[in-house]
Formats: structure tokens, C-alpha cells, sequence
């Protein structure tokens, strides 16, 4: 980042408070849009010559859709969901930029950005120092399992090994860009993990899955209970539906998860694309006993059958 960028903060505005104070000491202008209105946000790309975008990476998928041709964009940094490595490719193919990754927690008031050899966000280990714990036990493991974190500076607040209820992998060798410190990858949230037809299925490796098949353009996997059986669905919004990509996405999708989903297309823009898509819904009547996190997914109600959209 450098002090002639325009950054355009497309996130909640305390969060982009937390941006503004650095950018600023970098010299940099800093446009605090908030999220969502998507026509407003691409406007003010065009109007202001934005030179890099942080956001949440699937509603940039969405926004970038509304930029035609080329725009003034050089970095983007995605934040506040997980980035998977297929979708970072398909956010750096869409943008035609390079695409840095942002893990953050708001107990922790910070981020640790990935470097431009983007393999894990660096921890700022003067400031933080970093456990694994496994999240049943809470006994230390071998670098992977649920993120612990003591806070080393903090005076009026500090934390003492905070569970984020993270799974991530740390990486402790010295990275390709010289830096010595920690590396985050993230691999999940405790509780995400759903168990459908008897196998554990994360919606994490789903998504990953699915924005690694090209002609796909959107999705959401919908899960729900018809007599005592689980079904999984797929909706797909697809620029070329064919016979050979539902073929394509049920092989692929059995392969992550052992589980075959029944694949729907639905037309263009009919999904939800919200700030935070919902890519997994659990409508079964006993969500919330086999994933306490079903909530987070999309908007369950107890007796309810109507598939989000």
C-alpha cells in the first residue's frame, strides 16, 4: 500500500475504523463506502479511480460482475469470511489482480494479512503469541487444531490464551519473503463440521470444491430431511448449464463430502448475494442438535421448509 492508493472500504463501519487509522499513516485516501448497494459501490470504483478494494471475497465475486472492462483496481484485499485457494484464483482471474488475504477477530481487534508469496497471514509475533489447542481437551497440539492467543501489549484489556474457536494450521519456518513469524492458514470454525447421511461434511471443502468448477457462477447446497433420509441439494447458477456440468458437479461434490447431491440450475441472479453469501442452509428440524452453528448458515426456523433464496 502506498500513499498515492484510493482504498474503498466495503465493509461495516467500525470495522472500517480499524483500516482508516494506518491507511491514513501511510498517506493513502480512504473511501468508507459500507457494505451492499452494488451499483453505488462499482459507481464510486469508476468516479473516485479506486486503486484497491477490501471486502468480504464473495461479494466482490458479485461486485466484480457489475465492473465491465477494465478499471483503475491494482490490489484487493478480501476479509470477514474464509478465502479459499480456488476462490482467491477465481477473485484474481475475475479482478485481473493480485488478491491478499486478511484473517482477523474482533476480540482480538486485528488482522494479519498474508505476504505477496501468499502462503498463511503472518502473525505479528512482538505483539501476539499463538497456540493450538484441540478444541475438546484443550490440550496443546503439534500446530493445528483451534487458535489460541495471548495478547503481549495490551494493558487495559488483555487476553490470556483466547479460544477463537478457529481451526487453523500455523507454519513456523521462515517464509518465502524473508518474515520469521507465524503463519495462519485457516481451515474452519468449530461446529461448522454437519453430518449428512451419516458422513461429516464441512461446508468449507464444499465451497472449495465448487468455486474450483469454472462454468459456475453462484451456488447455495441446501440441506433438508425427506421422511427419515437426509437430501443434499445444490442449486447452481451456471453460465452454460449442460448435462455434463450436473455430471461434473455430483462427482465432484461426492468426492469432498461421500455424500451425492441431487443438482438443481436456477437462472442468473436468483440466489441470494448478500454481504456474506449463504452458501449452506440446514432446514432438518434437528439442525441445531447435529450442528449448533446451523443458524450462522442461513435463516433456519424451526418447522419452516422454504429454501432460502
Amino acid at each position: 500500500m502506498e500513499s498515492k492508493d484510493r482504498v474503498q472500504l466495503i465493509v461495516a463501519p467500525a470495522m472500517g475504523l480499524l483500516f482508516e487509522n494506518p491507511l491514513h499513516r501511510l498517506g493513502a485516501m480512504t473511501i468508507l463506502s459500507g457494505p451492499g448497494n452494488t451499483v453505488a459501490q462499482a459507481q464510486l470504483i469508476r468516479d473516485l479511480g479506486v486503486s484497491c478494494v477490501f471486502g468480504v471475497p464473495s461479494y466482490l465475486l458479485h461486485l466484480v460482475e457489475k465492473l465491465e472492462g477494465e478499471t483503475s483496481v491494482k490490489k484487493v484485499v478480501t476479509l470477514g469470511e474464509n478465502l479459499t485457494e480456488s476462490m482467491r484464483r477465481r477473485l484474481e482471474r475475475m479482478w485481473n489482480v493480485e488478491v491478499y488475504n486478511d484473517y482477523g477477530s474482533t476480540g482480538l481487534c486485528a488482522g494479519f494479512l498474508d505476504c505477496r508469496e501468499h502462503c498463511g497471514c503472518h502473525v505479528f509475533s512482538d505483539n501476539f503469541l499463538v497456540e493450538t489447542v484441540d478444541p475438546k481437551t484443550g490440550e496443546p497440539t503439534d500446530d493445528k487444531g483451534e487458535l489460541v492467543f495471548t495478547t503481549l501489549y495490551r494493558e487495559g484489556s488483555p487476553l490470556v490464551r483466547y479460544r477463537t474457536g478457529d481451526i487453523v494450521r500455523v507454519e513456523r519456518d521462515r517464509c518465502g519473503c524473508g518474515r520469521t513469524s507465524p503463519r495462519l492458514f485457516f481451515e474452519g470454525r468449530i461446529g461448522d463440521m454437519v453430518k449428512i447421511k451419516g458422513s461429516a461434511v464441512y461446508p468449507t471443502t464444499l465451497k472449495d470444491t465448487m468455486f474450483s468448477i469454472e462454468p459456475v457462477s453462484n451456488f447455495q447446497f441446501v440441506v433438508s430431511r425427506e421422511g427419515s433420509l437426509d437430501v443434499l441439494l445444490v442449486r447452481v447458477e451456471a453460465n452454460r448449464p449442460s448435462e455434463a456440468l450436473r455430471a461434473e458437479i455430483e462427482e465432484r461434490v461426492k468426492a469432498a463430502c461421500n455424500v451425492t447431491p441431487t443438482v438443481e440450475f436456477v437462472p442468473p441472479g436468483s440466489l441470494s448475494r448478500e454481504r456474506k453469501t449463504r452458501y449452506f442452509v440446514d432446514l432438518r428440524q434437528d439442525a441445531y442438535a447435529i450442528c449448533p452453528r446451523a443458524r450462522m448458515y442461513g435463516n433456519f426456523v424451526p418447522g419452516s421448509r422454504r429454501t432460502p433464496s
